[in-house]
């Protein structure tokens, strides 16, 4: 945050969290479901509102120098706090360890996982799409952060 407060010129909110993760056995070698292999975070001015400046941050796989852009439609901050990794072990529980698993069954241990922060009518939800690697196979997931309710959406 104090990166892109930097970056930014003042206070921020953040308006996007995104991570991936990755199978133990997939290239270039992930940490599987105990960690992301990567995470981001982007900002926005939060006293600015028509400043469509967004500011990243990444760690991981994302790490690097701030990236500053300018987004055509002004990216809104999210109502509360993301524990995007979370969102993983919520969609573990509710249906993702399950895909994991039939993929390996079929002889495909092989996967990625992609979470994304979605803001609809006001609610935060964070979007989770496992794939298989190597084939056309995913399965998405939309975790409702208000009510840690899981809905398999693909």
């Amino acid at each position: 945050m104090v990166r892109a407060q930097s970056a930014l010129g003042g206070p921020v909110a953040l308006a996007v969290a995104s991570a991936s993760w990755s199978s133990t056995a997939s290239p270039p070698g992930g940490f599987g479901i105990d960690r992301p292999v990567s995470v981001r975070y982007s900002f926005v001015r939060a006293d600015l509102p028509e400043d469509r400046r967004i500011a990243t941050v990444g760690a991981g796989n994302s790490s690097g120098p701030v990236s500053v852009g300018n987004a055509t439609v002004r990216q809104m901050p999210l109502p509360g706090p993301v524990d995007i990794e979370g969102s993983l072990k919520a969609v573990e529980l509710q249906g993702g360890a399950t895909v994991r698993e039939e993929w390996a069954r079929q002889g495909s241990p092989n996967w990625f996982a992609n979470a994304i922060t979605e803001l609809r009518d006001g609610r935060l939800a964070i979007v989770l799409t496992y794939a298989r690697s190597q084939t056309a196979d995913a399965a998405t997931f939309r975790y409702d952060v208000a009510t840690g309710r899981v809905e398999r959406t693909r």
